[in-house]
């Protein structure tokens, strides 16, 4: 919601920008979505059967399928973003302009995917907690970066795509750590 405000503050088009392409996100999401539940359910598995390599190897190829999805996104978004973005809107203007847009969330779909995959393979890990800190910590580094990019540097909605991006990377990058650590130094393979 806070999101939204921002977004209002910069022009009410800019909302609805924002509201179409992450409308076109959720339908790669909803795929990524089902590889991430799959993913807790393997890891729980592995992690019972005390199964490191069964661990990492879902986790990999869950990710990978993922990326797969984030590739197809990507090549829709540079082949048709108009056909995409007509499909939710026949404002010419907004067509025109918001290409970018759809090509940046779906760039953002890597470290997306990731925290999707990697979080439910930490949940599979047994640490239920640790997604939910990262979740709360995310939703305040996001508002706090498109602030900054909105009001200070006066970047305008490409500073609240830009804050997402960068929240996805940062999160991606700690939810990676925490999962070599499982992976390396765990108890929980019984080791």
């Amino acid at each position: 919601m806070l999101i939204i405000r921002i977004l209002n503050s910069i022009n009410e088009l800019a909302a609805g920008i924002y509201s179409i392409i992450f409308g076109v996100e959720v339908l790669a999401v909803v795929i990524i979505g089902s590889l991430g539940s799959g993913t807790l359910t393997l890891a729980s598995e592995a992690v019972g059967q005390s199964d490191r390599k069964q661990f990492k190897g879902v986790c990999l190829a869950a990710y990978a399928l993922s990326l797969v999805v984030t590739l197809a996104m990507v090549l829709v978004s540079l082949l048709c973003p108009r056909w995409i973005i007509s499909v939710f809107t026949k404002d010419r203007g907004i067509i025109a302009t918001s290409g970018i847009y759809l090509l940046l969330i779906s760039v953002n779909l890597v470290s997306k995917s990731g925290n999707i995959v990697v979080g439910s393979a930490i949940r599979g890990s047994g640490d239920t907690r640790w997604m939910f800190f990262t979740q709360i910590f995310g939703t305040a580094f996001v508002i706090a970066c498109a602030c900054f990019f909105v009001y200070t540097l006066g970047l305008g909605i490409v500073g609240v795509f830009l804050a997402v991006i960068v929240d996805e990377a940062v999160r991606f990058a700690i939810n990676f750590g925490k999962f070599v650590r499982i992976y390396k130094k765990s108890p929980v393979f019984g080791e």
